[in-house]
């Protein structure tokens, strides 16, 4: 499942799973593949066995009460995956041509190496 994430609800969200994936998107932006892929990714987790502590969340950039947490984490353009660790982004990326899967990799590698 696919929590839409909202400014009032954003602490409690990042605080909910050891890793989360942000989604950043607006509905005027017309390249829908890459939210295409993070929802293929978040039905996918969410039937699989032993995926791990995971929680995939949406940020609509319209909303003014997200845009100093998005300014902080350097989300200047969607679509944007911040990729979270411990209630904390660890990295930003941007764009539509990113392999979700493999960024998760890097993250939990980090994770694992104490790197975050």
């Amino acid at each position: 499942m696919i929590a839409k994430v909202t400014a009032e609800n954003l602490e409690s969200f990042l605080a909910s799973h050891r890793y989360i994936l942000l989604l950043s998107d607006a509905d005027w932006n017309k390249h829908k593949e890459l939210a295409e892929q993070f929802r293929r990714i978040a039905a996918e987790a969410e039937t699989a066995q032993g995926v791990g502590d995971f929680a995939f969340g949406e940020l609509d950039v319209a909303d003014e009460g997200l845009w100093d947490f998005l300014r902080q984490y350097q989300v200047m353009n969607v679509p944007a995956i911040l990729y979270c660790c411990g209630g904390q982004p660890m990295k930003t990326v941007i764009g539509c041509q990113q392999n979700i899967k493999e960024q998760v990799v890097y993250m939990l590698e980090d994770d694992a190496n104490g790197w975050w």
